[in-house]
């Protein structure tokens, strides 16, 4: 996975601030850690593919 994909992911929910990758972009781990602001007065989605 790569800082670019997680950027992805994270758009689809509110604005990107932070994506947790290594020094050289990717994630080699089970799961990203993704920091977005997110706006309140709109409901969360129940799924990421909707």
């Amino acid at each position: 996975m790569t800082k670019a994909r997680g950027e992805l992911y994270g758009r689809s929910f509110g604005r990107v601030r932070e994506v947790d990758v290594e020094a050289d972009g990717c994630n080699r781990h089970d799961c990203f850690r993704i920091l977005v602001d997110l706006p309140v007065a709109k409901p969360l989605k129940s799924k990421i593919g909707q």
